[in-house]
């Protein structure tokens, strides 16, 4: 599934649901590799740091909002993403294309 930083993706995933199960330390380590993440996910798309911080926060928001709904089974990876690209569409949606030429 490939790496975040130094922890993989299976471990994240694994650390994720002790994150939903309460676990704080999980939680803290869950959400700063994935600032880390998304943060480059999103300043490669928009080129816009402070707009790149606020998907950022958008994003961890909804995964957190959403968690009871990540299916273990799955790829947390995946799930990740696609939240992080509803958010990208939605920031896109609010501004013209011209902004980002």
């Amino acid at each position: 599934m490939g790496q975040v930083g130094s922890v993989s993706w299976e471990e994240l995933q694994g650390a994720f649901v002790a994150y939903r199960e309460g676990d704080q330390d999980a939680a803290r380590q869950v959400f700063g590799k994935l600032l880390k993440v998304l943060y480059g996910f999103f300043f490669s798309r928009i080129r816009v740091p402070s707009d790149a911080e606020d998907l950022c926060q958008a994003t961890v928001l909804k995964l957190h909002y959403a968690r009871d709904s990540f299916d273990d089974s799955q790829s947390l990876k995946t799930w990740v993403f696609t939240i992080a690209h509803r958010c990208l569409i939605d920031h896109w949606r609010g501004y013209s294309k011209r902004d980002y030429d």
